[in-house]
Order: structure tokens, then C-alpha cells, then sequence
């Protein structure tokens, strides 16, 4: 299982797989300092930390959603000092974790009131023990004799000419400063700098009054300051990294170099447009005015001096011998706000803008060498744009021609067999234009070999007919005869004369319901006349439809003891 990085004096209490804060599944893990949520992946080193440090968690109270999923629902400060809400459910899987969430709320107690209980402790902390052998001021930060707070609470700085009755009579002395020499090493590594003391002023007061000599430590309390000494280093520069105008310096008399606002480019002594963009900018003086330098340009300024370092023993200045390397010459944003790639000239270059001459051409007074040059670099631009343009549109002409590379191959968007493609279609399409022809004409339907038929007989099952007298020149398709009855009916049809009597299935001339009669190629006129055997109400319907799918003829009747004749012309 994954486990987070701790920091010194910090132990994990209380560990829960699968927790889900803001619907992402994360493991929670309880230190005596921090609630952190490692999120759930795969991969190792993808793992995401949120912590959440004890003395901003400001409440928690447990409780249970309405799925009965146990959760503990926190009141954390924020940064801005607001208070914000922060829900953490214990997902159950089979197994319920109510006792686990009330082991969160124990643990949680026990920590904050022992944090509560240290800051406490902390605020009313009078400051070190003054019975130590090393005086307080030198204590590294970290958990000392007053209280755990070494990274909230600065040591007190002890001046021992401090505390002092005016009688002379000194109090407890606390203990002897050591020497500079004595002290621990700066941020950096190495030991403070001091400024250079002359030979005649290296012997420095005591830093005690001795016991017995009152009157001598207020002489030497009363001692006139060391007077400065000459010196060939360069003066220490102020703690807040600014520089101030020497003195008679005149801000008229001294030839300050503007920048453009820009493109950063050194634009000429009283110009308002910039040579290298033709913008008009504002100059940079103004702004080296505002942060403090004077005649020098603000990206070259305090480039050979070691950056202020704020140091709480007040141990001396930066160090001189520190070079540092000139950083870059950073671009100045525009006034619009932010950066694009459309101001960068590289990009419009890549992207083959066409800039207009109003554009590109420089603005203000240029000279003739100025203007030569422009024009000439202007006319080499529009040349290569148009030897450009020239070679796309050649590039696509012939990029439908069937060219070979230098291997060898063929450089075509179509497949080689198309034309095997084509014919196979076409061929394909002929054979079933062919087809629905034959069925459509009759070819298959035999009528070239007709059959004698008996009309005095009964109909075949199908009630198909087929006049054996008749010879037809003409193929008029199938039509179909429906009769529909809910009761008992009986009927006949005749086809060009031919009289065919209407039976069921068995043979028999009494028919029930629905009736289907289909016609192959019949020619002449066809009647169908029905009758109702059992003198119901319903309604009888004849219909006779063409080879189209069309109502030739219909007809109906809702008579008990009517009969039902239609007749159609085969066209």
C-alpha cells in the first residue's frame, strides 16, 4: 500500500483504504499533524497528495447520508480565512464501517486537544530558560525548553546594555555574546562577511560589564561610534535591494537610454516611435525611475550583487564575492495584457501571414538608406511569397498524376484493379436489369403451354384460373378476387365468359369468412357475384384488384338477404 511522505517528529495513527471525498476515491491516512488523501491509481508515481494540516480542521461531527454510507463531515479554514465544508465517506463493500469512522473521531479528539493543549502552552511561555549555559539568541529553530513552537516563535534578541539601574548597580547578567567568529554559518553555507575594521579600531568593548566596575561599563557605554575608515570595496547596498541617487545628482543632466515597451529594442535620444517595431512606446525610463535606478537599464541593474537575504540574527550584508550570470533580456508585455503568438514575428514568418506595408513598414522619419533597405526587403519577401504559391499550386496539380518516387513505387489515391472494379459492377447491374425484365414480361409465368379446365367443376384449393379457350396476345399479369364476410356466403366469378363457381378448401360451395382468389393473366371482363347464406347484418365486401395493386372494382352490402355483384375490364 502506498504511504506518504512524513515529515520530522510526524507518525501515522489511523489509515483507511477506500474513502471518497468530492466522488474520488482516495486512502485516507491520519497523522498527529496532517489528514492526508492519497488518490487511487495504478501507476505509482501517480499518485496525488491532499493534506489538510490539524489546527485548520476547526470542526467535525460524524454522521450518515441517505444511502446509510457512515461520513464525517469537517469545517476546515480556509486560506482566505473562510470556512469551507468537506464531507469524507467511508465506502462500504460488503462490510460496514461505522466503528471505523468513530476511531477517526476518537483519534481526532485526542489530537486536537493536544494541539490545542500546545498552543496554549506556547502563548503563555515566558521565553528560554535563562538557567541554560548558551544564551537563547543562538537556539536553532525547533522544539526547545519553551514549547514545540520553534518555527512560530523567534528567540528574543538580548542586548546587554539593557536593564541597567541608573545607580550602576547591574542586575543578573545574562550570559556573554560570543564573537562573530563564534556564530553558526548563514543560509548559504558559509560563514558572515563582516566589513573590513581598520587596524586601530579591532579591539571591540566588552560585551559584559565586569563585576565590581559599574563606573567603567558607563564609560564604555558613553563611548563615542568608531569613525568610518577608507575603503576601496564598493558601499553595501540597503536590505530592501534599492538604490539611491547620489548626492547633486541632477535627473537633467544624466543621458538616460529608453527601451520600447514593445519589443525591447534602445530607441534613439528623443524619439517617440520605435525604430525596430515603428510602435510608439513608452519609454522604460519611467519605469527605472519607478523602481529605483537611475541612468541604468532595469534588466542590467544589481546584476553583479548577491539578492538581499532577510536574516533574523542581523549577522551582516551579502556576500561581495557572489557573481551572478545576467539573466536574459525578459520581453515586455503588451499593454492588452498577456502574451500571444500571434505579436510573435518568428510565428507569423511560420505561418506564412501576408503583412500589410502599413503593418511592417517602419513608422517615423527613416532615411534613404532606411527606406532603400525596407523596400528591397520587401520586394525579396514577395518574391518568395509568390515562388511559394507557385509551388503549392504546382504541387497540387500534380498531385493527381501518377508519379514515381525515388523507390520505385506509385504515388496514386486509386487502386490499381479500378477498372476490374467498374465492369464487375456493371455486369452485375446488367444481370438483374435482366431478370426483373423476364419476370415482369410473363416469360416464366406458361402461358405459352396452356392446360384445358372444366368449367363445371369445382375450383382448385388456390382458386387460380386459367382460361383454356381464350388465346391472349397481350399479358396482363395476376389479379386477385377478395371476398370478405363474417359469416356463411357463396358466390361464383366469371373470366371473359367462363364461369367458375366459388368453394372452400374441401370442395364445399358454402364459404366462412375470407376469400382469396388469384387470376393468372386473365383477359376479357371479370364478374364476381356473392350472395349471404345466413341473413346476417355485416357488411359484405367484394373487391377486384389489378397486376398494379390497384381496386379495379369493389363493391358492398350490409342487406341481410343481398347480393353482391362487381365487374372489371382486364386492361
Amino acid at each position: 500500500m502506498y504511504r506518504p511522505q512524513l515529515n520530522p517528529g510526524e507518525e501515522v495513527i489511523k489509515t483507511s483504504p477506500d474513502v471518497i471525498v468530492k466522488n474520488v476515491l482516495f486512502d485516507a491516512f491520519l497523522t498527529n499533524k496532517r489528514i492526508i488523501f492519497v488518490k487511487k491509481s495504478e501507476e505509482l508515481y501517480e499518485k496525488k497528495e491532499l493534506v489538510f494540516p490539524i489546527n485548520l480542521v476547526r470542526n467535525f461531527d460524524p454522521k450518515t447520508d441517505q444511502a446509510g454510507t457512515p461520513t464525517i463531515e469537517f469545517l476546515i479554514q480556509k486560506p482566505s480565512g473562510e470556512n469551507g465544508n468537506l464531507i469524507l465517506k467511508f465506502a462500504q463493500s460488503g462490510d460496514y464501517r461505522y466503528f471505523e469512522r468513530d476511531e477517526w473521531i476518537e483519534k481526532l479528539k485526542i489530537i486536537t486537544t493536544q494541539a490545542q493543549n500546545k498552543n496554549s502552552y506556547g502563548a503563555f511561555s515566558s521565553g528560554p530558560d535563562r538557567t541554560s549555559q548558551s544564551a537563547p539568541v543562538y537556539n536553532p529553530p525547533g522544539p526547545g525548553t519553551g514549547g514545540n513552537i520553534g518555527y512560530e516563535r523567534e528567540a528574543p534578541h538580548l542586548n546587554p546594555r539593557q536593564g541597567f539601574e541608573p545607580s550602576g548597580r547591574p542586575p543578573v547578567a545574562p550570559p556573554p555574546v560570543p564573537p562573530y567568529e563564534s556564530r553558526r554559518n548563514d543560509s548559504y553555507g558559509q560563514p558572515p562577511k563582516m566589513p573590513p575594521v581598520h587596524e586601530d579600531n579591532r579591539q571591540s568593548p566588552p560585551r559584559s560589564p565586569p563585576a565590581g566596575y559599574p563606573n567603567q561599563y558607563h564609560n564604555i557605554q558613553n563611548r563615542p561610534p568608531v569613525p568610518p575608515h577608507e575603503s576601496h570595496m564598493p558601499p553595501v547596498p540597503p536590505r530592501g535591494g534599492m538604490q539611491t541617487p547620489p548626492a547633486g545628482y541632477d535627473a537633467g543632466t544624466v543621458n538616460k537610454p529608453s527601451f520600447c515597451g514593445y519589443c525591447g529594442a534602445k530607441m534613439p535620444s528623443g524619439s517617440v516611435f520605435c525604430p525596430s517595431c515603428g510602435k510608439k512606446a513608452e519609454s522604460h525610463s519611467s519605469q527605472q525611475q519607478n523602481a529605483g535606478g537611475y541612468g541604468a537599464s532595469p534588466h542590467t541593474q544589481n546584476l553583479n550583487q548577491r539578492p538581499p537575504v532577510p536574516d533574523r540574527y542581523m549577522r551582516g550584508g551579502p556576500d561581495e564575492s557572489f557573481q551572478r550570470r545576467a539573466p536574459p533580456m525578459p520581453p515586455v508585455p503588451p499593454k492588452n495584457g498577456g502574451f500571444s503568438l500571434a505579436d510573435d514575428p518568428e510565428f507569423q514568418n511560420m505561418r506564412g501571414n501576408k503583412r500589410s506595408l502599413r503593418n511592417s513598414k517602419p513608422q517615423g522619419n527613416l532615411s534613404k538608406a532606411q527606406e532603400k533597405a525596407y523596400k528591397a526587403s520587401e520586394k525579396q519577401r514577395l518574391k518568395e511569397q509568390k515562388q511559394y504559391e507557385k509551388e503549392q499550386r504546382k504541387a497540387v496539380k500534380s498531385r493527381g498524376q501518377r508519379q514515381r518516387d525515388p523507390y520505385g513505387y506509385k504515388e496514386s489515391r486509386l487502386p490499381e484493379n479500378l477498372p476490374m472494379i467498374i465492369g464487375g459492377v456493371v455486369a452485375v447491374i446488367v444481370v438483374i436489369a435482366v431478370v426483373m425484365f423476364a419476370l415482369n414480361s410473363g416469360m416464366f409465368s406458361g402461358e405459352n403451354s396452356p392446360s384445358p379446365t372444366n368449367p363445371g367443376s369445382s375450383s382448385s384449393p388456390a382458386a387460380d384460373y386459367t382460361p383454356g379457350s381464350t388465346s391472349v396476345s397481350e399479358n396482363f399479369g395476376t389479379w386477385h378476387i377478395q371476398i370478405i364476410y363474417s359469416g356463411q356466403w357463396s358466390g361464383s366469378y366469371s373470366v371473359n365468359g367462363v364461369k367458375t363457381t366459388i368453394t372452400d378448401d374441401d370442395g364445399e360451395p358454402a364459404i366462412y369468412g375470407y376469400k382469396d382468389i388469384k387470376l393468372e393473366n386473365p383477359s376479357g371482363t371479370i364478374t364476381v357475384t356473392t350472395v349471404k347464406d345466413d341473413g346476417g347484418s355485416g357488411v359484405l365486401m367484394v373487391d377486384v384488384i389489378n397486376q398494379k395493386g390497384q381496386y379495379a372494382a369493389s363493391g358492398s352490402s350490409t342487406a341481410s338477404s343481398d347480393s353482391v355483384t362487381v365487374s372489371a375490364t382486364v386492361s
